[in-house]
């Protein structure tokens, strides 16, 4: 349920070349199955679909294990300042 906010807080620390690794982003397997509605899971979900979906940035998923997604930043990418909630 964190990971969205974590991933903003991990995009602060982009570089030019930098990368983020995202680990258990298929969480385990039950993502593909609309009956599990856990908080877990939907959290993979929602974060999956954020990470996807950010124009600051290029993902690639890895199914290795439980998934890896690499995400690198584009040049000159606007990163979000101020709070974060948690």
């Amino acid at each position: 349920e964190n990971y969205v906010p974590y991933y903003v807080l991990a995009l602060r620390l982009f570089r030019p070349g930098g990368l983020i690794a995202v680990y258990y982003v298929l969480g385990g397997g039950p993502l593909a199955d609309p009956a599990v509605t856990d908080a877990e899971t939907i959290g993979i979900r929602r974060a999956n679909a954020v990470i996807a979906a950010d124009e600051r940035s290029g993902m690639s998923l890895f199914p290795i294990a439980d998934g890896v997604t690499l995400v690198s930043p584009k040049p000159g990418a606007a990163i979000p300042e101020g709070p974060v909630e948690l």
